[in-house]
């Protein structure tokens, strides 16, 4: 009944449902958007799995996931794509954060509006969301502190995709 209940809900979400057998890493929730990522980051993602960060430099939660988030990103094998996206801090802050926290791998890009936590439906900073295939399925408001999760639940949603189980 389980397999009839995922095969039904990957025919109706487009494959969302994928998602169902992977088991989000801790302080993430289910979650959809009627907004595509490809909108909020204004290209297409470069792999289907992706974790879109939004943070400012007045979050301190925020600077503290920044180098974790870093480590993945500059793992060239790594399951997914990380996007983060600032609320409208100065490029000159951004690019000192990044230099005194030694960034090297993630993006510097600037969204400036505070209306992205609402259309993302978050409600404060950090707020991490999981996008598979350009649709939300995933999101968490919080400090992320577990790389190995994130990089395992990714690694299940794209192993997921290929028909094998987690």
């Amino acid at each position: 009944m389980k397999r009839l209940t995922v095969i039904l809900l990957a025919a109706l979400l487009g494959g969302v449902a994928q998602a169902a057998d992977c088991i989000p890493p801790e302080g993430f929730q289910p979650a959809t958007s009627p907004a595509p990522l490809h909108d909020i980051i204004r290209r297409d993602a470069k792999q289907r799995v992706t974790l879109l960060n939004v943070w400012a430099i007045w979050c301190a939660p925020c600077r503290k996931e920044l180098p974790l988030l870093d480590n993945i990103a500059q793992d060239a094998n790594a399951p997914l794509e990380i996007i983060t996206l600032n609320l409208g801090d100065d490029p000159a802050q951004i690019d000192k954060i990044y230099d005194e926290l030694h960034i090297t791998a993630l993006p510097r890009d600037n969204h400036g509006d505070h209306a992205l936590l609402k259309t993302l439906g978050g409600v404060g900073l950090p707020l991490s969301v999981w996008y598979v295939d350009d649709k939300m399925i995933a999101k968490s408001a919080g400090a992320l502190h577990d790389g190995d999760a994130l990089v395992a639940y990714a690694r299940c949603l794209n192993d997921n995709r290929e028909g094998s189980q987690p």
